[in-house]
């Protein structure tokens, strides 16, 4: 993951801040954000957060690859998980995996020879919709033939 986000990590935790990111690897602009009424409340990270409120324990959910400039321009996902003690809700963890983490896994680091992939072969990830989650070999090999086949 690219960074990882922590939200009320506390029981105590008042019930104004409910929704607070209280920790982030990178220290980024969005530490100390209210994904419930803060500039990010209506983003993916605020429909993240607001999912992990009503989730049981041992659950986890996906948000699909989309840029907020705000915070990368380049595509990213979200994970994300509520976080239990006993039966208690207390926090939220909200992991960010940037595509170009994706494309260095799919490719062993765009090492496509290396992989068997010979020339032209490459390793590509859809969703459920159909849509491509990483970036093509040709778009990495040479960017303006790559986007005119996108």
């Amino acid at each position: 993951a690219y960074e990882i986000y922590q939200c009320d990590w506390s029981s105590d935790v008042c019930s104004s801040d409910l929704g607070t990111i209280v920790y982030t690897v990178k220290k980024a602009l969005n530490y100390g954000t209210n994904l419930n009424v803060g500039v990010y409340s209506n983003s993916r990270f605020g429909d993240a957060y607001r999912w992990s409120q009503t989730a049981g324990p041992r659950n986890y959910k996906f948000f699909d690859f989309a840029p907020l400039k705000t915070v990368s321009a380049s595509p990213f996902a979200l994970m994300a998980a509520p976080i239990f003690d006993k039966s208690a809700l207390i926090g939220t963890l909200i992991f960010q995996i940037p595509i170009e983490r994706v494309d260095q896994i799919l490719s062993d680091n765009h090492q496509w020879k290396k992989m068997g992939l010979k020339e032209t072969g490459e390793v590509l990830a859809f969703n459920s919709d159909g849509y491509l989650l990483n970036n093509t070999r040709a778009n990495f090999e040479n960017p303006q033939i790559g986007r005119a086949h996108v």
